[in-house]
């Protein structure tokens, strides 16, 4: 069996082939706080840009494109380990651009996490003057649901719980504050999960309710007789 191709490796196989048309072109962008980038791009690879007056520099970039006139062009700068990246949404229709900071590695206890810092700004064109509108901050994904079906064994999903945030802090899921503990549900799929899971359990105060799913293919009778019994000894746990 030959070499794995890595570009139809993993979730990349899935992903829309990367936009070439940004190469020969350059942009000044004129940030809201200040700051002023400069972005030319060499060719299909690299991009030369600088911030204010600080030296150009050259980083690798990919670039994908969203519609005729929107283009977003990410640089992974290789300082840090790779910690930060730079995403420029270019919108050439309203000659505004967004530039999203990425960090990774910001928390320690949840090392994938990625911290995502928007800054606003628009295109500066010669002989035209700045737009006065801007991109901003939308409030329209609160409340949604949405799965993401990266392959037939790999979905995921997020529940937008606030402008801010796709997963609930402490004070969206305890609404009293109690003595008695709780409830935490997993269900795995996967090894790593299952993993984590057995972790979890070696610590002495997390007691194991195992919910018997294959009761669901016995019927309703069953299906619910199952979920109460593991409700009656939660609420027992919990009591004790």
């Amino acid at each position: 069996m030959g070499k794995v191709n890595r570009k139809f490796y993993g979730l990349s196989q899935y992903k829309v082939p990367y936009c070439y048309e940004l190469a020969g072109k350059s942009f000044r962008l004129v940030m809201d706080d200040g700051r002023v980038f400069g972005l030319g791009f060499l060719d299909e690879k690299n991009v030369q840009w600088n911030e204010n007056s600080n030296p150009p520099r050259i980083d690798g970039y990919q670039c994908l494109k969203g519609d005729d006139t929107t283009y977003l062009v990410h640089v992974r700068l290789p300082e840090e380990d790779g910690r930060f990246a730079y995403n420029w949404i270019l919108d050439l229709e309203q000659r505004l651009v967004t530039l999203d900071v990425m960090e990774w590695h910001y928390e320690k206890d949840f090392d994938r996490l990625v911290r995502n810092t928007p800054y606003f700004g628009a295109i500066d064109m010669p002989g035209l003057p700045l737009p006065e509108i801007r991109h901003h901050l939308t409030k329209r994904m609160n409340g949604v649901h949405i799965f993401w079906h990266y392959n037939p064994g790999h979905v995921l999903q997020h529940i937008y719980h606030s402008p801010h945030a796709i997963r609930a802090t402490r004070k969206d899921m305890i609404v009293n504050e109690t003595e008695f503990g709780g409830v935490v549900v997993v269900g795995s799929h996967t090894s790593k999960t299952t993993a984590q899971l057995r972790e979890l359990l070696t610590l002495d105060c997390v007691v194991p309710v195992e919910f018997d799913s294959n009761k669901v293919l016995e019927g309703d009778e069953a299906f619910y007789a199952e979920v109460d019994r593991c409700v009656a000894e939660e609420e027992k746990i919990i009591r004790t």
